[in-house]
């Protein structure tokens, strides 16, 4: 997430709490989610799970798309709520800190901003004592979580570049007599995987990344299902 946090103390946040309603309304303009290797069956029933390629670093991450172009989130504008929210929003408006200067530390974060943040109702994050609530300390599991399986989707992806799986691909989709050239996103390359030795592909099934490759390669499908949401919001 791009959005400002600040580290969560229980002597600045005491009083604080969560709204545990959830919608894409704070991610008008945010077109792609970050998803962990382990979400690609869930997220894939629902949005297009492709990878992308950081300009600066050339390091590839998987992201669901949620709009067909850049700052448009199809859903929130739609008021539509998926089936399936990444890890990334079921998370938010908490995410983790790296601690400066200290490898693998970690603070938790929290977006004072959002609207989830209230302090006359929700979910309290610290007793009147100031200690954690059984609330706070499973929200702060679920980032732990997320955090490690963002690292094993790390090693995915590098094996996939290793096994020289990934693939630039370019979509047209046409939505009402428009057309909307989705460019940029990269996917796993079918032939290629189809072509893996018998060890290669052995190892593949071992790590038991199979059912994620081929929700990458299926979710490709629901482009067709932002494109019906856009043609219904022009509609009405």
């Amino acid at each position: 997430m791009s959005l400002p946090v600040v580290p969560l103390h229980k002597d600045v946040h005491g009083a604080l709490k969560l709204n545990a309603s959830r919608n894409l309304n704070e991610f008008a303009s945010q077109h792609m989610f970050p998803v962990s290797v382990h979400e690609f069956v869930r997220a894939g029933a629902e949005f297009p799970v492709v990878f992308v390629k950081d300009a600066a670093s050339g390091q590839f991450r998987s992201v669901a798309l949620a709009g067909l172009m850049p700052n448009e989130n199809i859903y929130a504008v739609a008021n539509v709520l998926p089936t399936y929210l990444p890890l990334a929003v079921q998370n938010y408006p908490m995410v983790l800190i790296a601690e400066a200067n200290v490898e693998n530390q970690f603070a938790i974060g929290i977006n004072t901003n959002s609207p989830l943040v209230q302090t006359e109702s929700g979910e309290a994050l610290f007793t009147e004592t100031g200690e954690e609530t059984t609330y706070l300390q499973q929200r702060k599991q679920l980032l732990i979580r997320s955090y490690e399986q963002l690292q094993i989707t790390d090693a995915f992806i590098q094996l996939l570049q290793q096994l020289d799986l990934l693939m630039a691909q370019s979509f047209t989709v046409e939505v009402n007599g428009e057309v909307a050239n989705i460019n940029g996103i990269y996917i796993i390359n079918e032939q290629k995987l189809n072509e893996l030795s018998v060890e290669q592909f052995e190892d593949l099934r071992r790590r038991g990344f199979l059912p994620s490759i081929y929700s990458q390669l299926t979710s490709l499908h629901q482009l067709s299902r932002l494109a019906s949401l856009k043609a219904n919001l022009r509609q009405e």
